[in-house]
């Protein structure tokens, strides 16, 4: 099924349209912005607006015979890589049978497209082999990398394509949406979004996966970690495998709320309202954001040791707690 632009999208679709009428296409784009916005079906109807052999004004037609090779996964003339079923990264021999494909003529359109996807995902080899690609482009080629975390990828990469931001859209936008696709679910749309920074594809999904009333227990873990009674290593084999970054914005949400509380609450009602300090809050959640920056920029991190380095900071703040 050939994917649709979303309204979030509609800046970055019109900068590409302006690109094709001025026969001004980049030999390589980079679509970046937060998860769960759809990035990686942006990516596919910019290939279809190519391969389209009836497209109008950059609008794949979706009907022509390439839009349904396209459709169906088996353009002849369109790559995906994404990391092989069982592993986490793309390989050096993938970039190379890539390239090997590249060398031969088209088939269907005439254009070639690639889509990598996720670009943070290529291991070093890949990397430098993609490298080269990327410094003797070929005509007629169209490479686009789709990625959440741009600044994983080596500066050489990125200093070679042109970087397409995708902006999330506004909370109203991003509600309004949400409601016409879940109109039941309304109720937890506002807190999911925080969690997602935004992200309306990423909320939905959170939905779908329960994830308020499956957070019960995460919120069970936290606050004991906070009072003292958790054991970091216990704790950390349980949360290792799960969504750190995601995890690590629901201890940020409820940290804001805690901080929010003490900052709205009156003074009589302030003791009771929540245990601990202001300080100590700012103080957690300046290790929630420490924690936040190394996943976000850092690769090869090894997520026990990260879990286990930040409960031992937040058991430290707890010892340094007035008693």
């Amino acid at each position: 099924m050939m994917p649709s632009i979303y309204p979030w999208q509609q800046a970055a679709w019109r900068t590409y349209q302006q690109q094709v009428q001025q026969k001004r296409i980049p030999h390589a784009i980079l679509l970046t912005g937060v998860a769960g916005l759809g990035k990686h079906d942006l990516a596919v109807y910019m290939a279809a607006s190519r391969l389209c052999s009836e497209a109008n004004d950059a609008q794949p037609c979706g009907q022509c015979h390439s839009c349904q090779l396209l459709a169906a996964d088996t353009h002849p003339d369109h790559q995906l890589i994404a990391p092989e079923e069982g592993s986490l990264i793309i390989k050096v021999d993938q970039i190379r049978a890539l390239k090997e494909k590249q060398n031969l003529t088209s088939n269907v359109s005439r254009w070639k497209t690639i889509i990598i996807s996720p670009a943070d995902t290529l291991n070093t080899n890949a990397y430098n082999s993609l490298l080269k690609m990327l410094e003797e482009p070929q005509q007629n080629t169209l490479i686009i990398l789709v990625t959440s975390a741009p600044t994983k990828l080596p500066i050489t990469v990125r200093s070679r394509c042109q970087q397409q931001y995708i902006s999330a859209p506004d909370q109203e936008q991003a509600l309004a949406w949400l409601a016409s696709q879940q109109p039941k679910q309304q109720a937890s749309h506002q807190e999911l979004l925080t969690l997602t920074l935004g992200a309306p594809l990423a909320t939905m999904a959170l939905v779908e996966t329960a994830w308020l009333d499956n957070s019960t227990q995460l919120k069970k873990d936290f606050f004991a970690l906070l009072t003292g009674r958790a054991d970091p290593t216990v704790l950390s084999k349980s949360w290792k495998d799960r969504d750190l970054k995601l995890i690590f914005r629901q201890l940020q949400h409820w940290t804001n709320s805690m901080l929010q509380t003490h900052y709205t609450a009156t003074e009589s009602t302030q003791s009771s309202a929540i245990p601990f300090s202001p300080a100590f809050c700012w103080a957690i959640s300046d290790c929630i954001l420490r924690t936040i920056t190394l996943l976000s920029t850092q690769t090869k991190l090894n997520n026990s040791l990260l879990l286990e380095d930040f409960m031992v900071s937040i058991m430290h703040q707890t010892y340094q707690q007035p008693k």
